[in-house]
């Protein structure tokens, strides 16, 4: 048995052996190979994308959520950022506006980023969720205040 497998291998190797030595025998993939490589690669990607575009979308609940907070915890107390801050130095309607106004456009600026450069959103849902983070705190300072 032993003698036929290696009958066997011996036979394929001369077959195959001179063929990868030989000078004229060059192997250039068909022009589908390249497609079929091609979409290969463009899934894998899409599918590394699509876990960091997924965690994006989460990430923009946490940014949401802090902001929500944040506006319900500083609501009638003074506002420190002038910016915000009312006529009568207090975080109101109008302070609210604002701030959700902000949060609409950077979330609507990310939106656009995520659309041309898809690879950002590893970046972006990491900030968020830092921004989330520091927004969240200062919403847990103002709850601790009241």
């Amino acid at each position: 048995m032993k003698n036929k497998f290696l009958a066997l291998n011996l036979l394929l190797a001369s077959a195959v052996i001179p063929q990868a030595f030989a000078a004229d025998t060059v192997v250039v993939p068909a022009p589908e190979n390249f497609v079929v490589q091609a979409k290969q690669s463009v899934a894998a990607e899409r599918f590394v994308y699509q876990k960091s575009y997924r965690a994006w979308q989460l990430s923009l609940i946490g940014v949401a959520g802090s902001q929500a907070m944040d506006m319900y915890s500083s609501y009638g107390l003074r506002e420190l950022n002038p910016a915000l801050a009312g006529s009568n130095q207090k975080f109101g309607n109008q302070s609210a506006l604002i701030k959700l106004g902000v949060a609409g456009a950077m979330v609507g600026a990310e939106y656009l980023i995520v659309r041309k450069h898809p690879g950002a959103t590893k970046l972006l849902w990491k900030l968020n969720l830092a921004s989330a983070a520091i927004t969240g705190a200062t919403a847990a300072h103002n709850f601790s205040v009241r």
